[in-house]
């Protein structure tokens, strides 16, 4: 007994929202409250940064093309460009959703939380009719049994907590995880920054609202009595009236009684405010991994850096989402089937690294001239206008069909030979025309 209450001291100490003790499991932690600020995923993504380091993230990944591929035999895989499954799982999950929305809920929600549910719908054939993200995912919970089955448990709207699915399923999506069963929410795991970055907008906001930084003061060497005081809200009045109204900021000022106006310049704690929120709003980046000029959180930076920061970004920071995205996908499909994000979407905007691109792979034989055309948006040609035309070598381009590779470069080795050939003859020519002159 006294030892269940000193951990629930700690729990609620800490915030932490499920504790067991022998092997440690949080479901998720961090202090309620920092800098003064009830730190909650709804009330994080309130602050611009973090909104804008979330948007960030699930748009370029929401913006990625998915394709159905079926396993072929030999290695060579088909990729399926119609069908009930198609449509499921690249196209439409559910009667509500196109992909690219549940590619952004997705995201958003393990952002925030650090987990994403999607109940895995099947037929009596047991195939997938539809993929249904859970509304509440908050009132998930998972949990595991005496036999080392994981179950998950949900509350629905109405209140009932008895609804139980066997995690075959449900696709969950976690970020890091304790116990490999929860993933651990960015928001609950530095709520001390966050909060701090919120509780300076807070305190921002009050000063400007409540007027308590004045943009400058009326000075003279005379003194007003007490009968003055009428005189004195009059002129402020009038001041105020015909000098810091909107639209009369421009006005030139004329003062009586010789006054004299002095603007107020920045004060240090304002500075040091303006640099804090500043640092905040980088740390923030840190914490979602999101390069700071990519919402703005930093000067401008010359275009080979954001080039180099931006691919940095795409590999290492939203690929290991992206293959978490596909696992998740690939749960729900039967053998023999798999989906694949097309990764070539981080690029789509950037038209000269995607015609390089399609350039270099066309040049090494890899794809036909259809397929660059369609790289970089282009209709194909089609095989009767030679679409499906590869190029055979890299030195001097010959094109061709991949059933002619042998031939084709069979017929540049004996070009090469025969050119070979006729330069030793020059050269032997050429020798024997100096001897004789000699």
């Amino acid at each position: 007994m006294i030892f269940n209450k000193i951990m629930k001291g700690i729990s609620d100490f800490y915030g932490i929202k499920s504790f067991s003790f022998g092997g440690i499991s949080f479901e998720s932690f961090g202090r309620g409250k920092s800098a003064g600020v009830n730190v909650t995923p709804l009330a994080a993504i309130q602050h611009a940064s973090v909104y804008a380091c979330v948007r960030d993230k699930a748009e370029s990944i929401g913006q990625l093309p998915i394709k159905l591929y079926r396993r072929g035999k030999n290695g060579i895989d088909e990729e399926i460009k119609s069908g009930r499954m198609w449509r499921i799982f690249t196209q439409k999950p559910n009667s509500f959703m196109t992909m690219q929305d549940l590619a952004e809920s997705y995201v958003t929600n393990a952002e925030l939380y650090g987990n994403y549910y999607m109940l895995d719908v099947k037929n009596d054939l047991n195939s997938t009719m539809e993929i249904l993200p859970f509304r509440y995912q908050t009132n998930v919970g998972v949990n595991m049994d005496q036999n080392g089955n994981v179950y998950y448990t949900y509350i629905t709207n109405d209140g009932r907590s008895d609804v139980s699915l066997a995690g075959g399923d449900v696709a969950h999506v976690k970020l890091n995880s304790l116990d490999g069963m929860k993933g651990l929410s960015a928001i609950s795991c530095n709520a001390r920054s966050i909060g701090l970055a919120i509780a300076q907008d807070d305190h921002l906001s009050d000063v400007m609202e409540s007027g308590a930084m004045p943009t400058g003061v009326l000075e003279t060497t005379e003194k007003f009595g007490p009968k003055d005081s009428h005189a004195i809200e009059r002129i402020r009045q009038e001041f105020d009236q015909n000098y810091t109204a909107k639209g009369k900021n421009k006005k030139t000022i004329f003062l009586e009684q010789g006054l004299k106006y002095n603007a107020l310049t920045m004060t240090p704690a304002d500075s040091e405010l303006i640099l804090q929120r500043k640092y905040s709003r980088e740390e923030i980046c840190g914490i979602f991994r999101v390069p700071p000029h990519r919402i703005g959180a930093t000067g401008e930076k010359n275009s080979g850096d954001v080039e180099q920061s931006n691919k940095d970004y795409y590999v290492n920071k939203l690929m290991p989402l992206v293959k978490k995205f596909e696992a998740a996908l690939n749960q729900m499909l039967s053998d023999g089937f798999y989906v694949k994000v097309d990764e070539r979407g981080f690029i789509s905007g950037d038209i000269a690294s995607l015609t390089k691109t399609a350039t270099d792979l066309f040049k090494m034989g890899h794809i036909s001239i259809d397929e660059s055309r369609v790289m970089v948006g282009l209709q194909p040609l089609g095989p009767e206008k030679g679409g499906s035309y590869h190029a055979m070598d890299t030195n001097n381009i010959t094109l061709g069909l991949l059933t002619d590779v042998e031939r084709l470069q069979a017929e540049h080795r004996t070009r090469e030979n025969l050119a070979t050939l006729e330069s030793q003859n020059n050269g032997n020519n050429q020798g024997q025309e100096v001897n004789q002159d000699d």
